[in-house]
């Protein structure tokens, strides 16, 4: 687990989102990347970080470039704080290797 990493999410979301909305505004629309990027910070600011993989990943799936990789790169920050033997990183690792490579 990595400080530096744990303090980084934090800063980067610091909180005060309401999950319910933003996950009411992606089933609306599951395309919409905007919203499901702030619902994985919101996720994230609440402590949350097996849904908010999920989401990051979603926005990988539908599109690997948006806004300059921003998903995949949050979600290697989340990666480097849960630590190499977490059981939800190893999960998501096999998932982003798959969305990568197929």
């Amino acid at each position: 687990m990595s400080i530096k990493a744990s303090i980084a999410l934090a800063e980067d979301n610091p909180g005060g989102a309401d999950i319910a909305a933003l996950k009411e505004k992606v089933e609306a629309n599951p395309d919409d990347l905007d919203a499901r990027f702030e619902l994985a910070g919101a996720y994230l600011s609440a402590g949350s970080m097996e849904p908010a993989i999920d989401e990051l990943l979603a926005v990988i799936a539908r599109d690997r470039d948006w806004n300059d990789e921003a998903a995949r790169k949050k979600l290697l920050t989340v990666f480097e704080a849960l630590g190499v033997a977490h059981p939800a990183a190893i999960r998501a690792r096999r998932q982003l290797s798959s969305i990568l490579f197929s």
